[in-house]
């Protein structure tokens, strides 16, 4: 599970990567575009990376 979260964590890293490569272009339909779709991926995964940590927490002894 323990690698899971860093893969994870390392698309997580991208999805802001991406966010960054979007907003730095010039047509603003690629930058709107960019904001609401990296955010809202990077706000869910973020989520599930949280409730994979919780289950990994509770499962460890």
């Amino acid at each position: 599970m323990t690698i899971l979260l860093w893969l994870f964590f390392a698309i997580d890293i991208g999805f802001i990567v991406a966010l960054v490569l979007g907003v730095r272009t010039k047509k603003p339909s690629v930058v709107w575009f960019s904001i609401i779709a990296n955010s809202i991926f990077f706000v869910l995964l973020s989520v599930l990376i949280f409730l994979l940590a919780i289950a990994n927490g509770i499962s460890e002894p």
